[in-house]
């Protein structure tokens, strides 16, 4: 039998199709995993550094609990206008993707829903990744682990 010039085309194309498909899984896989381990850690730190250079405008504003159940707000301008930190305390069972954090600095709010300068929180996680965006990543100075572009507040 005499083989044809579209046989080992074929065989080719088969097999770059199935080359994409393995390093597409990969990739998945791997940003997957940067999502899930790249994340708030128990005993993990969120610090904002003091900056002037914040818009003055309105900016994200993100409603949590206090430890009593009371709410207060996290105002980004604000938190990166007068610095602080959060640091990841555990995350609260039965509550899937809650953090129960501590934050301590200036001010979190720049009216009454301020949470003080200290203040165990209940934090959903992609608010944390929010934060941590807005922090430069999880951890302090140069060791900060940067997050994903995607992580969006929901």
């Amino acid at each position: 039998m005499r083989t044809t010039k579209r046989q080992p085309a074929a065989s080719l194309l088969r097999g770059v199709a199935a080359a994409v498909v393995v390093i597409a899984a990969g990739l998945m896989g791997n940003a997957f995993g940067t999502y899930v381990f790249g994340g708030p850690q128990v005993g993990g730190i969120i610090a904002f550094e003091p900056s002037a250079e914040v818009d003055p405008g309105p900016g994200i504003r993100i409603a949590v609990d206090r430890g009593d159940g009371s709410g207060c707000t996290l105002d980004l301008n604000a938190i990166r206008r007068s610095g602080g930190s959060m640091v990841v305390e555990s995350e609260l069972a039965g509550h899937a993707g809650m953090f129960r954090v501590h934050w301590a600095g200036q001010r979190t709010s720049g009216d009454g829903a301020d949470c003080g300068r200290e203040a165990d929180l209940s934090v959903k996680r992609k608010n944390l990744d929010l934060l941590a965006s807005y922090a430069g990543g999880y951890g302090a100075g140069p060791d900060r682990a940067p997050l994903l572009a995607t992580a969006r507040l929901q």
